[in-house]
């Protein structure tokens, strides 16, 4: 019987230490509603619902994807990037899958970002150097959950 009552003990221990684990709050689906684009301290260009654009990012398990479509100077673009993620505290970073050499370039392999959720909405600045200074291209998105 102690044998049995031990055993159980350790059972309980074990289950409990590898329940369920806290839900990383940046994983799900987002929807952008409004964006910002700069070089170096000039607005670029401005991401806008009403103008057509819209830009979804998933995030889950480790993985990142995001696809867009925007009108720019009277012209539909489509676009789309995946890779991994490490999210630590509000910092971010994604490491861009190979396939996307034009984003490597302006961004780097592993661009950092700053993230804030509050609620259902996320704001993503960045990205950052390993200095933590911005590059010469830099954003501000603001994105809701997705329900």
């Amino acid at each position: 019987m102690k044998r049995f009552i031990t055993l159980l003990i350790i059972a309980i221990t074990v289950t409990l230490s590898f329940g369920k684990q806290k839900a990383v709050p940046l994983e799900g689906t987002w929807q952008m509603v409004h964006a910002q684009y700069y070089h170096l301290d000039s607005l670029m260009f401005q991401f806008s619902v009403k103008d057509g654009d819209f830009q979804w990012k998933v995030f889950s398990k480790g993985y990142f994807v995001a696809v867009n479509q925007s009108v720019y100077n009277g012209k539909t673009q489509n676009g789309g990037i995946c890779g991994k993620y490490e999210l630590k505290g509000s910092n971010l970073v994604e490491i861009l899958d190979d396939h996307y050499p034009d984003a490597i370039k302006y961004f780097s392999k592993k661009p950092e970002y700053t993230v804030q959720i509050k609620g259902d909405t996320l704001i993503q600045t960045g990205p950052y150097d390993e200095k933590g200074r911005m590059i010469y291209f830099h954003f501000v998105e603001k994105y809701v959950r997705a329900k």
